[in-house]
């Protein structure tokens, strides 16, 4: 009798101790490509040559040292070696969540954000935290740990450094560790010496004409491509319910051709690919809310300057962002007919 009763008393124990790792902690901001814990079916489309690296825009020295590291860690996992962690270090905005996303869907690993400045207020209680929680939710299938920030907690004479560094002492074949920031010289050395470094520049003129040109087309060229919605009966009720205007949208031939582009690229010296994505969100913003509807090389000029502005402005306060958001200006919903001219 006293076993049974015993028994019944140990398992909600058990439980509750399981259940409070299931959920994540809060240094743990997003969670990402889930599936894979349950399902490789990813693994045979990463097994050929990879074309989401490709999607992002890299110089050709970056894009080999990118490959690289996605075929060593590829490697890794097949062998169930340890996985080395990495240093992702660079200005912000020049793609390193970008690129451990895509290290995500090639290595067929779900991933987790976590903050670093919320880690560190932890202390070591958090790091414990994280990785237990990781072992349990990834069920020894791996998963990635993107760690934003680690500066934050990693800087010398921290806390939570030597903990964290017993962390990465241990044999990991399960947790693949991307350490994030924009200063690697405040990363304390024996951090740096247990971890791979792959370095994120400021795009050169070669990449910034593909982002200009990538955005461009994705955001405000691809307006002709709604002449038949614009003209379709279904929209013609939405904006007789709406009463949205119907005006017609053009875009001149040389906003982002020859001479113009080229003199666009020569303009964005010092944009990160994320500013260069906010410009031709700036820009299509203003298409849409201009009078004569109409894209100029002058709208493409003014929205630079705009960007410009607010960089050297954040580079006068010490603001970390140095581009004010706007990517909430797509959700704005016109209805147009729209024309190239």
């Amino acid at each position: 009798m006293s076993i049974v009763v015993l028994c019944w008393i140990s398992e909600p124990c058990i439980t509750k101790l399981t259940a409070r790792w299931k959920q994540p902690p809060r240094c743990v901001s997003e969670i990402g490509n889930v599936r894979t814990l349950h399902s490789r079916a990813l693994s045979s489309a990463s097994n050929k040559k990879d074309k989401g690296s490709h999607d992002i825009v890299f110089s050709r020295e970056q894009r080999e040292r990118f490959d690289d590291l996605q075929l060593a860690t590829k490697e890794a996992i097949a062998a169930k070696a340890p996985l080395t962690p990495v240093i992702f270090h660079g200005e912000s905005g020049t793609g390193k969540y970008l690129a451990a996303k895509q290290l995500s869907l090639s290595l067929a690993l779900p991933y987790a954000l976590v903050s670093g400045p919320t880690l560190a207020a932890g202390s070591s209680f958090q790091i414990d935290a994280l990785v237990s929680w990781a072992n349990i939710f990834s069920r020894g299938n791996g998963i990635l740990i993107y760690i934003d920030q680690a500066d934050a907690f990693l800087a010398k004479e921290k806390s939570s450094l030597n903990k964290f560094i017993g962390v990465l002492d241990g044999v990991r074949r399960d947790i693949f560790f991307i350490l994030a920031t924009r200063d690697v010289e405040s990363i304390d050395r024996a951090v740096l010496d247990r971890c791979e470094q792959l370095q994120f520049s400021l795009p050169d003129a070669e990449c910034r004409r593909e982002l200009l040109l990538k955005y461009f087309d994705e955001h405000v060229s691809f307006i002709n491509t709604t002449n038949e919605y614009a003209s379709s009966q279904l929209s013609r009720l939405i904006r007789t319910l709406t009463m949205k205007d119907h005006r017609m949208l053009s875009i001149d031939d040389d906003v982002m051709n020859g001479a113009s582009l080229e003199n666009t690229v020569a303009l964005t010296r010092g944009l990160s690919g994320r500013d260069i994505h906010e410009l031709m969100m700036a820009l299509k913003a203003k298409l849409r809310r201009s009078k004569h509807g109409r894209v100029t090389y002058l709208d493409v000029w003014e929205v630079i300057e705009e960007a410009q502005m607010r960089r050297r402005l954040g580079s006068s306060t010490g603001t970390s962002e140095h581009s004010i958001s706007m990517t909430n200006l797509h959700n704005e919903v016109d209805f147009y007919e729209v024309t190239v001219v």
